[in-house]
């Protein structure tokens, strides 16, 4: 083992020796503060990745200008964060420094200057109240799933508190023993939990990757109540997502604390007595409360199992009335220093009934367990990425002491030296090839647009409550499939089925589109259409794109009906513009639930706009719109009972009891699209109705796309 361990250590020092010849690094700042050394971006695969992939995009370019901070010997260099780069020359720490100003160091913490930033006017709250947005721009709202049901349904549960763009941290109550539920997403950015709510925060779902418990946790005695989770994927900091500050420095050890007046935020309990979902607060909530001398504080619980002392803090009012409540465990005790926040406390227990006289909150203090909290973050990675890291390491150290022929191998792309020309005064990527070897790690979400830029359409009015032609540029991402007849020797196209765009090159629509279509091939996707009558003038340019492949839902029954979706292809990528642009895809899990709003999905399409399309041929070649209530689901099943249709949770039913405004024939593979804050999302496909549409009694059936996530994102990775 001993040799092993040797080989490893000498194997990465002939890497970093060979692979940085002669060239000093220097530390810098990233644009977004965070702590990073000044290298070339060929050997910053973050970087790297968003000028090879998102060069196009303005705001990339911008960043990347940005990450600029030297020129040297003709290469532009940039700085990148620490954790993504090869180097570490973080500068030690000055022991004749004052101890006053002495830090633990972490490479993975966001720097002093840039943490802990209120978008809050008003700093001081001496009563429990509503919180505004972006006051508290590190709250984390942890969802669970129920275990017991089959069911995505998230219950927001505990509460957190973002330390880096990877971490968070809780109590470790909320992430210990919990048999019934388990924890499986980070919310951050958000104000209320109710969905509903227009507050004008876009929160931000985050998967969670691992979760790492206090080893010495006392459920019993509530002792060493913290936890660390790592996210699944780096966060990016905006003005409502950013990290508190950690009480790093030493001396914030020795702060007399009995004259503080901390703040505690959260989405628990607002009664005294948390016992029931239904006194639950969807709103955050924000209190300022003093801290309560530790010998008092242990009177109050001398009767428990609890241990009070050091690693702990008491706060709250002797008279009570305003307290950390249920639901709050995990969230944060934070401190104003100099307009920073700093973690002081998370909460972890308190009294049965919350806010009762002289039994202040419990929470774990920060500062005795800041040795244990920065080891796990600066050491939370497992064998196997370490094995890969230093073999990419000792690669790219014997391929970059060797000559070259002007080919520079990177961990994951060949591309040729000449592609890549960097200057100080602009970053920009020349490449011969434009199709470059993707990330194979890439995320497949990254394939859809950015949920701020998608589902936003150029219409006036968004509340269309009867069936009526459609703007120009009211639905963007609304695609027309042309069918050919491959019967005939033409090139006449039929326009029989709709679709809807998701990414630069995918369209979703209905397998019933795409399957058993007989002597009619489908071979054309037009987007960007109003009305497909050519000789009338209503100033669209539409664009017509080849289809290169279909892919259906493998367990598509055209009997049933059930899983009736596809995915098409495109030849060639889209450009997006005013009248071209693509839906928001439901990808957040509550949007699971939309069917049990009261917000009124769209639907337009070409479709007929005869109830009895099969007796009379009345298809509309103007674009149509109309707005529909969602309808029950029990009593949609009960209305096709007497058909081999299946309805269950994979289809949303739509429609006004007694009719007269539906999707219709011509209309399939079309979209039920959803409206929140101002942008749409896709929440159904077009699948199927009653012989007449509109009948009365008989809703529409689309397919719900939430319940197929996991196959779109399957089949546009492949």
């Amino acid at each position: 083992m001993r040799k092993y361990q040797y080989f490893i250590f000498i194997t990465f020092i002939i890497g970093i020796t060979n692979a940085y010849p002669n060239n000093e690094t220097t530390a810098c700042q990233t644009p977004n503060n965070e702590n990073g050394v000044c290298i070339d971006i060929k050997h910053c695969k973050k970087l790297r990745i968003l000028l090879e992939n998102q060069r196009q995009v303005p705001s990339v370019m911008a960043f990347l200008k940005k990450s600029f901070c030297r020129h040297e010997n003709g290469i532009a260099k940039v700085c990148c964060p620490l954790e993504n780069s090869l180097l570490d020359k973080s500068k030690p720490i000055d022991m004749k420094e004052p101890t006053s100003d002495i830090t633990i160091k972490s490479s993975k913490l966001p720097s002093q200057e840039t943490c802990g930033h209120s978008n809050s006017i008003d700093n001081r709250i001496f009563g429990g109240r509503l919180s505004i947005l972006g006051s508290w721009p590190w709250m984390v709202a942890m969802g669970y799933q129920n275990l017991n049901a089959n069911s995505q349904e998230l219950y927001w549960l505990c509460g957190g508190t973002l330390v880096t763009n990877t971490h968070v941290l809780t109590a470790a109550q909320c992430v210990s023993n919990r048999k019934a539920v388990r924890l499986t997403v980070a919310r951050l950015g958000d104000l209320d939990l109710d969905f509903m709510v227009n507050d004008g925060a876009t929160p931000l779902d985050v998967p969670i990757d691992s979760i790492i418990i206090h080893e010495m946790y006392n459920p019993r005695e509530n002792t060493n109540d913290i936890a660390i989770l790592k996210l699944k994927n780096s966060v990016s900091y905006t003005q409502f997502i950013q990290p508190i500050c950690l009480p790093i420095q030493l001396d914030m050890k020795h702060i007399n604390t009995t004259k503080l007046m901390p703040f505690v935020a959260g989405w628990g309990s607002t009664q005294e007595l948390f016992f029931s979902s239904e006194s639950r607060n969807t709103a955050m909530m924000e209190v300022q409360i003093p801290i309560m001398d530790i010998n008092k504080c242990k009177e109050a619980y001398a009767n428990g199992y609890n241990v009070i002392d050091d690693r702990i803090i008491c706060a709250g009012y002797p008279e009570g009335g305003k307290d950390s409540c249920g639901g709050d465990a995990g969230g944060p005790l934070m401190w104003p220093k100099e307009n920073q926040y700093y973690l002081m406390g998370i909460v972890s227990y308190g009294f049965i009934s919350c806010g009762e006289p002289n039994h202040p909150g419990v929470y774990t203090r920060v500062t005795s367990f800041i040795d244990w909290i920065v080891n796990k973050i600066n050491n939370n990675f497992n064998m196997r990425k370490e094995l890969y890291s230093i073999f990419v390491t000792l690669m790219i150290g014997i391929i970059t002491s060797l000559p070259y022929n002007g080919i520079i191998i990177f961990t994951d792309s060949i591309v040729s030296i000449s592609q890549v020309k960097l200057n100080h005064s602009d970053l920009e990527f020349v490449s011969k090839n434009k199709n470059l070897t993707k990330d194979k790690d890439e995320d497949p979400v990254s394939k859809f647009p950015t949920q701020a830029m998608c589902g936003r359409r150029n219409a006036s009015s968004f509340r269309i409550l009867g069936g009526s032609e459609s703007q120009l540029g009211a639905w963007p991402w609304m695609v027309v499939l042309g069918y050919q007849n491959a019967d005939k020797n033409d090139s006449s196209v039929q326009w029989l089925c709709g679709g809807t765009l998701i990414s630069n090159t995918h369209v979703l629509t209905s397998a019933t589109c795409v399957t058993k279509t007989g002597n009619k091939v489908l071979t054309v996707a037009r987007l960007g259409e109003l009305d497909l009558d050519n000789m009338i003038n209503d100033r669209a340019k539409p664009l017509d794109i080849l289809i290169e492949r279909i892919i259906y839902h493998e367990g598509y029954d055209t009997q049933k009906y059930n899983n009736n979706i596809a995915l098409l292809v495109l030849t060639k990528s889209v450009t997006f513009n005013k009248l071209i642009q693509p839906i928001c895809l439901p990808v957040s899990l509550d949007m699971k639930k939309v069917e049990k709003s009261h917000n009124m999905p769209f639907v337009a399409g070409w479709g007929s706009i005869n109830a009895s399309p099969q007796n009379n041929d009345m298809s509309s070649t103007s674009l149509m719109e109309v707005q529909v209530p969602i309808s029950n689901l029990t009593a949609c099943k009960q209305a096709y009972t007497s058909f081999k249709t299946v309805i269950d949770d994979k289809v949303i039913c739509a429609g006004y009891p007694e009719g007269g405004k539906d999707s219709c024939r011509g209309d399939s593979g079309g979209p039920l699209m959803w409206s929140k804050r101002k942008q749409f999302y896709l929440i159904g496909i077009v699948s199927y109705g009653f012989k007449e549409c509109g009948h009365p009694g008989y809703p529409g059936v689309y397919t719900k796309v939430s319940s197929y996530m996991d196959w779109i994102l399957d089949n546009i990775d492949d």
